[in-house]
């Protein structure tokens, strides 16, 4: 590991993507070339882009102005940047505007249950993804492909859902894909992207402003300190009204969902979904942190040149750390029947195995098509399939026994083993 973190981190993103942001950052500073981000003008672009001026009961106006503010001024951003969160939020608000249309023309979407989700609620870099795409992979699953998740509504037709997705999308999405390669070629070890695999749920939480997808992109450092002392039953409303409207439209027997930010909102993600099976993945801490910090550390080198690594290890390891402390406590008291927990090892040992038990106690099919499905979707994707992934936990500050004390409680309840480092 290089000496100075920044610029082993900075090795993720591509040199011509650095010499692109160091060189517009004299170009921002004469104010010769800027991007502006000023709320006004992004929702009048999103009522431009949709034409559609409805915004509905929207409660989440002080959480877009604490990330504007956050955007402009702590995150420091460079011209990517602010070019990439400029988008970002006029798609956000376009899928809002779409989404009001949405239920006016279904709403009654909005009175039927959610169709039996299973909702892998986990830290970062612990297998959810691996996991979560092996489940979407039962054929009576629904989940949220990025080709959907970029753009959910209106909702496609289940004709289009099972002829592969709506061509426009598919494409939108297939360059969102390209062009995270071509920015981050690292990116594809740690994460692959594609338009046809599943993305997080939290898509469909953007609109809400309040979702640490927005944190794990740009150093908004004052709107991450400011979330994760939120309540965020609001903006898991949202996302579960979302689901019904999409479910609406969609075939399929069950959703398969997942995002590090139920984790940390593990107590709104358990009472506002009743219906879901929560699925817990559990690791070494010393392992989770600096593999998401590696992570961290590409996505916000890409967005920033004025990075605080070690603020950005400190709130990382916040988070985890909160989503740790109420998982312990939500455990208490919840009815054990509506989780199953998984190990590390145990996954990446045995991941058809672990499918099983999930899908027997969710009481879904599972059956030699089923069981097909799934070892079809492991063949096609071994691991380490784009390169091992390395990472060094001193860069950030932390040491395997400074977070292992730091999590003992977590790591007791739920009997998570050390691993080498």
């Amino acid at each position: 590991m290089a000496a100075h973190p920044e610029l082993a981190l900075a090795a993720g993103v591509h040199p011509w993507a650095c010499r692109l942001t160091h060189w517009s950052e004299s170009l921002q500073a004469t104010n010769a070339l800027t991007v502006p981000l000023r709320k006004g003008h992004l929702m009048a672009a999103a009522e431009r882009r949709t034409g559609l001026s409805d915004w509905g009961a929207w409660p989440f106006h002080d959480a877009f102005d604490r990330f504007l503010d956050s955007a402009r001024d702590d995150a420091r951003l460079n011209l990517l940047g602010r070019t990439m969160a400029r988008g970002a939020m006029i798609r956000a608000l376009s899928n809002h505007l779409q989404r009001v249309e949405a239920a006016r023309r279904t709403p009654e979407a909005l009175t039927a249950p959610l169709r039996r989700p299973i909702v892998i609620a986990s830290p970062p870099r612990t297998g959810s993804t691996l996991l979560q795409r092996l489940l979407a992979s039962h054929p009576d699953a629904m989940s949220l492909p990025l080709w959907l998740a970029m753009q959910p509504f209106p909702p496609p037709s289940a004709e289009v859902w099972a002829g592969g997705g709506d061509a426009g999308r598919v494409r939108a999405a297939s360059r969102t894909a390209w062009a995270t390669d071509a920015l981050l070629p690292r990116m594809k070890v740690l994460h692959e992207t594609g338009a046809r695999l599943p993305v997080e749920c939290t898509y469909l939480m953007l609109p809400t402003f309040m979702g640490l997808q927005w944190w794990s992109i740009w150093p908004v450092y004052s709107y991450g300190d400011w979330l994760v002392r939120q309540d965020g039953t609001r903006a898991y409303t949202y996302l579960r009204e979302s689901l019904q409207l999409l479910q609406h439209q969609l075939p399929g027997t069950h959703w398969v969902l997942k995002a590090p930010g139920h984790f940390t909102a593990i107590r709104e993600t358990h009472d506002v979904l009743p219906e879901a099976l929560i699925v817990q993945l559990h690791r070494d801490p010393a392992k989770v942190v600096p593999s998401v910090g590696s992570m961290l550390g590409m996505t916000h080198h890409l967005t920033s040149n004025h990075v605080d690594f070690q603020r950005t290890s400190d709130a990382l390891v916040g988070a985890i750390a909160k989503g740790a402390d109420r998982s312990v406590d939500l455990r208490r008291t919840a009815d054990p029947a509506r989780f199953v927990d998984v190990g590390y090892r145990e996954l990446t040992s045995d991941p058809l195995g672990v499918a099983e038990r999930i899908v027997t106690r969710a009481g879904l099919r599972w059956d030699p098509e089923v069981r097909a499905a799934l070892q079809g979707f492991l063949d096609r994707h071994p691991a380490n399939k784009h390169g091992r992934h390395r990472y060094d936990l001193s860069a950030w500050g932390y040491s395997p026994d400074s977070l292992r004390e730091r999590f003992a409680a977590y790591m007791d309840r739920f009997d998570v083993r050390p691993e080498p480092v």
